[in-house]
C-alpha cells in the first residue's frame, strides 16, 4: 500500500472532527504567488539541494512546521510541509495532497502549494489540480469535505511543498477544539516542529505518548521538534492508533464539560419527538416481554432506517430531531441512535448516547479531553443489571450482543461525570456448530450431510455476506467456503435459513457426494478431518504482532456421524481428546453406537483472552498442536 495512503488511513479518525485543512483560496497567478512567496520557495530549493540524503526509495517528509494559536474565539493553525519523491513510481503513486477540512467552522487563507523539480523549476498548483470530494464513510459522523490536490509539474527527485492558514470558528459548533498530531508516519521524517500559544491567555493542554519528539512547554507554550524520525514499519496486527507516537492538544478542561456541551446537541434532537409513540404502536404489543420490545425496536431503527450521512450543516456532533430522522427513513448513527434512545426510554429503559472511537482500542492515548477521538455513536442500557449497547447502523446484528466491530474499543457514555472506557466483549465472539452424517459406500466413496450453525456475531458476519446476494451469488459464495473448509472439486447442494431475521442464527445445510477415493481392502484406514475446528483455528493463527493481540474469543461444537456399510466394522476407534492449556481446551468424546457405526463429538473452547506479545509463539503452538489432534482417524474392516 502506498505510504502516503497508508498514513493517511490511520491519521484520518484523529483528524476527522477538528479539521486539517480548508481550502478555499489558491494561487492560480504563479508569478504573483513567487513574488509574495520568496523565502518559502527559496528553502525549497535548500532542500533540494540537500535531496542526495533523502531515502532513494521511498518518500521521505523533508519538512513539517505546524503552528497553532489559541484565541477565546479561534484558533489560528498556520502549517508548511514538504515530501520528496525520489522515483517516478512514486510520483505515479503519491504526488498529491489529501486534505480534510471542516466545511462549517473552518476557513483557510495565504495557500501556496507548488512542485520544485530537480533543476529547480518551480510549477505551482492552480484550481483546476483540485478535486474535492465529500469526506463521508460508512457508520462514522464527520462534517467535513477532502481535497485532493494534484501537483503538476511533479517529477523523480523533486518535491512537492504546501503552506496555508487554517482558521478556527470557536464559535461554531459544539465541539471543544482538539488535535492529534502524529510526528512519525510510515515514511522517513527529516525534520519535525510543532509549536502551540495563548495569544490572550486561553486554555489548552497537551499530552504526549510514545514521545518521539522532545518538547518544552511554560504556562502559555509548547514546542517540540523532532531531526531524523525513523519510517513506522507496516505488520500485521497492530492498531496504529494505539501504539504510534502522538501528541494531542485540546481547549477542553475536563470531560465533563465536553460530555455537557455534547449532550445539548443531542438533548435538541430529543426535544422534537411526537412521532415515538405513533412509530410504537405499530412495533411492540403490550403482551410483548421487554427482550420482544427491545428487539423490535432495534430491527426498526438499524433496518427500517437506512443508514445515509447527514453530518453536514453543523450536524457532524448535533442529530437531526428524532420526528425528522423517522419521518425521513434515513439519518447517520447519530440520527439513528437518538431514535434508539427515544423509543427505549419511552418503554421505560434509561438509555443514554454513548460516543464511539472505531479506531482506538486503549485508552491510554486518550488521556486527555477531545471530541477528536470519537467518530460513532451507540444507544446503551442497563436491563437486569447488565449493560447492552445497541448499534443501529448494523443491520445484521442483534440487540443482546454488541456488533463485533466496535468491541473493546474506547468509548465516552454522554453521562454526568463519564470518562472514556473500553466498551465489553463477548467471552466467545466467534460461535459455530456442525453436525455431519458421512456414509460411505461400499465403492469408496461417500455422501456428507452437514448442518452449520452461525451464532451471534457470527451469524452477524455470515449475513452481512449473504443477505444481498440472489441465489446464484449465495450458492458461489458458499461454494468458496466449502473448498476453503471442506473440500474442493465437488458440487455441494446448500440450504439457508435465518438471513433474514436478525434474532435467529444462520443455518447453513449442505448435501455432498464424493467420487471413491479409497481402496475397499479387507482392512482401511480413513481419516476425516473436524473441517470448522482444523479451519477456525487456520484463521486464528498469528503471522506476528509485537505489540501483542487481543483474540477475539472462539467456540466450536462439532459432531461427526460415520455410518459404514452394512456387514462393515468398525475396528478400533479415535483416541478420545482432553487438552487443557491457559488459552482454551480441546476435549473429543467417541461413542460406538454400532458395530459399523461411530459418533465423534469434539468441543472447541477458547475464551477471548489480552495476549501479550511474549505470548505469541506459545499461543501459535497451541493453535498448531489443536490442529493436528482434530483429525479423526480410525481403522475398519470388511466382512
Amino acid at each position: 500500500m502506498k505510504n502516503k495512503l497508508i498514513f493517511f488511513m490511520v491519521t484520518r479518525m484523529a483528524t476527522r472532527l477538528s479539521g486539517l485543512v480548508a481550502l478555499m483560496a489558491l494561487c492560480s497567478n504563479g508569478q504573483a504567488a513567487a513574488l509574495s512567496n520568496t523565502a518559502l520557495t527559496a528553502k525549497a530549493k535548500e532542500w533540494m539541494a540537500a535531496s542526495e540524503s533523502y531515502s532513494a526509495e521511498s518518500l521521505t517528509k523533508v519538512y513539517t512546521d505546524v503552528s497553532h494559536t489559541i484565541y477565546q474565539d479561534k484558533i489560528v493553525t498556520q502549517v508548511t510541509k514538504a515530501w520528496f519523491y525520489p522515483t517516478k513510481a512514486l510520483v505515479q503513486e503519491s504526488g498529491y495532497e489529501t486534505l480534510n477540512f471542516n466545511q462549517y467552522s473552518e476557513v483557510v487563507s495565504d495557500i501556496n502549494a507548488f512542485s520544485i523539480a530537480p533543476d529547480g523549476r518551480i510549477t505551482w498548483v492552480k484550481d483546476d489540480n483540485i478535486k474535492e470530494i465529500e469526506d463521508d464513510s460508512y457508520n462514522i459522523f464527520t462534517d467535513g469535505k477532502r481535497k485532493v490536490i494534484s501537483f503538476p509539474g511533479l517529477q523523480d527527485k523533486g518535491i512537492s511543498v504546501l503552506s496555508f492558514t487554517l482558521t478556527h470558528d470557536r464559535t461554531k459548533g459544539i465541539e471543544d477544539w482538539s488535535h492529534t498530531h502524529f510526528p512519525q508516519q510510515f515514511s522517513p521524517v527529516n525534520y519535525y516542529r510543532l509549536s502551540v500559544s495563548s495569544a490572550d491567555g486561553s486554555y489548552f493542554n497537551h499530552n504526549i505518548y510514545n514521545d518521539v519528539l522532545t518538547c518544552n512547554r511554560d504556562a502559555h507554550t509548547l514546542l517540540c521538534e523532532g531531526n531524523q524520525l525513523p519510517a513506522l514499519v507496516t505488520k500485521d496486527n497492530v492498531n496504529w492508533l494505539d501504539q504510534i507516537g502522538q501528541i494531542v492538544v485540546t481547549t477542553t478542561p475536563d470531560w465533563n464539560g465536553m460530555i455537557s456541551r455534547v449532550n445539548r446537541g443531542f438533548n435538541q434532537a430529543l426535544n422534537s419527538q411526537s412521532k415515538v409513540a405513533e412509530t410504537l404502536q405499530g412495533l411492540i404489543t403490550k403482551d410483548m416481554s421487554t427482550q420482544q420490545k427491545i428487539s423490535a425496536i432495534h430491527e426498526f431503527a438499524a433496518r427500517d432506517i437506512r443508514y445515509v450521512s447527514m453530518s453536514d450543516n453543523g450536524h457532524a456532533i448535533v442529530p437531526h430531531t428524532v420526528d425528522e430522522t423517522i419521518y425521513n427513513r434515513y439519518g447517520d448513527c447519530k440520527d439513528k441512535t437518538v431514535v434508539l434512545v427515544a423509543m427505549l426510554n419511552a418503554i421505560g429503559l434509561k438509555a443514554y448516547p454513548v460516543l464511539v472511537s472505531t479506531d482506538r482500542a486503549s485508552l491510554a492515548p486518550v488521556a486527555l479531553p477531545g471530541m477528536n477521538y470519537f467518530d460513532h455513536a451507540v444507544a446503551c442500557f442497563e436491563l437486569n443489571g447488565e449493560q447492552f449497547c445497541l448499534d443501529a447502523t448494523d443491520a445484521y446484528s442483534d440487540w443482546y450482543y454488541l456488533s463485533d466491530w466496535i468491541q473493546g474499543h474506547v468509548s465516552l457514555p454522554l453521562t454526568p461525570d463519564a470518562q472514556p472506557a473500553l466498551l465489553p466483549q463477548s467471552e466467545f465472539r466467534w460461535q459455530v456448530t456442525q453436525s455431519t452424517d458421512i456414509r460411505y459406500t461400499t465403492g469408496g466413496g461417500q455422501t456428507e450431510q452437514t448442518t452449520v450453525i452461525f451464532k451471534d456475531e457470527y451469524a452477524s458476519s455470515m449475513r452481512g455476506n449473504l443477505a444481498s446476494k440472489n441465489s446464484e451469488e449465495q450458492n458461489k459464495w458458499l461454494t468458496s467456503v466449502y473448498e476453503d473448509v471442506v473440500a474442493s472439486g465437488v458440487e455441494p447442494v446448500f440450504d439457508i435459513s435465518g438471513i433474514d431475521s436478525i434474532s435467529e442464527p444462520v443455518t447453513v445445510k449442505s448435501t455432498t457426494e464424493f467420487a471413491p477415493y479409497f481402496d475397499v481392502a479387507e482392512e482401511f484406514v480413513l481419516t476425516e478431518y473436524d473441517a470448522w475446528v482444523r479451519y477456525e483455528l487456520g484463521l486464528m493463527k498469528l503471522s506476528e504482532a509485537p505489540y501483542g493481540y487481543a483474540f477475539p474469543g472462539l467456540q466450536i461444537g462439532s459432531t461427526y456421524n460415520l455410518y459404514l456399510p452394512t456387514g462393515w466394522k468398525v475396528q478400533s476407534a479415535p483416541a478420545k481428546l482432553k487438552l487443557n492449556t491457559r488459552f482454551g481446551e480441546l476435549t473429543r468424546a467417541v461413542r460406538l453406537v454400532k458395530s459399523n457405526q461411530l459418533e465423534v463429538t469434539t468441543s472447541l473452547t477458547m475464551p477471548q483472552k489480552a495476549l501479550a506479545d511474549t505470548d505469541i509463539d506459545e499461543f501459535n503452538n497451541v493453535l498448531d498442536v489443536f490442529v493436528q489432534e482434530s483429525s479423526i482417524n480410525f481403522k475398519g474392516v470388511v466382512k
